[in-house]
């Protein structure tokens, strides 16, 4: 009986330890990607003032190049969720969010947050 009881506790000590690292490193990488994420539209925003009035889809993607370097900028295609709420099927990738466009004009931005 005894020996049932250390055994059961010892397993149940041991799932929890396990469970507690992974949700430390979720959090981790959650957090990181936050303050990426935070980052990145503060610079997203200045491009956007430096843009005037003009948030055209080539206006942008010029000045995040300028900004950003073509290694960190590229045209993709937006999924499919997105188009469901009216933005255009092409987007803008800039350090991993996704600028959105509706009709050629700058629409709003997804942030790339793990598990979202």
């Amino acid at each position: 009986m005894n020996r049932t009881i250390t055994l059961i506790l010892s397993f149940v000590f041991l799932v929890s330890a396990g469970v507690n690292v992974y949700l430390y490193n979720e959090v981790q990488r959650f957090e990181e990607a936050w303050v990426e994420q935070i980052i990145t539209t503060s610079e997203i925003e200045g491009i956007l003032k430096e843009s005037e009035v003009d948030t055209s889809f080539e206006n942008m993607q010029r000045l995040a190049i300028a900004k950003f370097g073509t290694d960190r900028v590229r045209a993709v295609e937006v999924p499919d969720i997105h188009i469901d709420w009216g933005s255009d099927r092409e987007g803008l990738q800039v350090n991993g969010t996704l600028l959105l466009f509706k009709d050629g004009a700058y629409h709003g931005s997804k942030a790339d947050l793990p598990l979202h």
